[in-house]
């Protein structure tokens, strides 16, 4: 195989553009030799390359125990939901995040069952968060960190309140702003191959 990879989702930003683009790969791979291996098989090989690659097999929301390589996919959202993301002018690597975390004492939080999100890296988060303080301001729900950061975003119930908050986000020069709506599984795993 030849194969091309165009990243188009920025690194170090906790926005999974490694392991999507890993995910999508294997998912391709499915797609174009079908039969070669099974889906525990492609399962094997994401948790190999990365703990969240299997993530990705799965797509739209999930619960993800273990090291990840456990997943319990989540219903959709009943309603459309928009996200404003932004990724400041500074970034950290996962290695380093994790090294900050296990660096201290904490609790681990159970898996919320009202929807709230969580994320044990905003205790070791290395800078203020403005554009997290900003997105909450501005009418943000759920704000918090992507991944291990640096990305942050916070979810609207209407496109033009997602636009009218990044537009405010840009004013203010945070970061690279992104206004993207929340993707049904299976708009998550939609799969177009080309073919030469």
């Amino acid at each position: 195989l030849k194969i091309t990879v165009e990243k188009r989702i920025p690194t170090m930003a906790g926005l999974g553009g490694g392991s999507s683009d890993a995910a999508g790969l294997i998912r391709a791979i499915r797609h174009t030799f079908p039969g070669r291996f099974s889906e525990a098989d492609a399962h094997a090989v994401a948790a190999a390359v990365g703990a969240d690659v299997p993530f990705f097999l799965v797509g739209g929301k999930a619960k993800g125990e273990g090291d990840g390589e456990i997943l319990t996919p989540l219903d959709d959202e009943e309603k459309p939901v928009w996200c404003v993301g932004v990724r400041p002018p500074y970034a950290y690597s996962t290695p380093e995040m994790y090294a900050r975390l296990d660096e201290i004492a904490y609790e681990f939080i159970d898996f919320p069952s009202d929807g709230k999100q969580h994320n044990d890296f905003e205790r070791v988060i290395p800078y203020g968060g403005d554009s997290l303080n900003r997105l909450g301001a501005f009418g943000g729900k759920h704000c918090g960190m992507t991944g291990s950061g640096s990305a942050q975003y916070a979810l609207f119930d209407t496109e033009r309140e997602a636009e009218d908050a990044a537009l405010n986000i840009r004013r203010e020069d945070l970061g690279a702003t992104w206004v993207v709506p929340f993707l049904s599984r299976s708009e998550s795993l939609k799969l177009s191959v080309l073919t030469a």
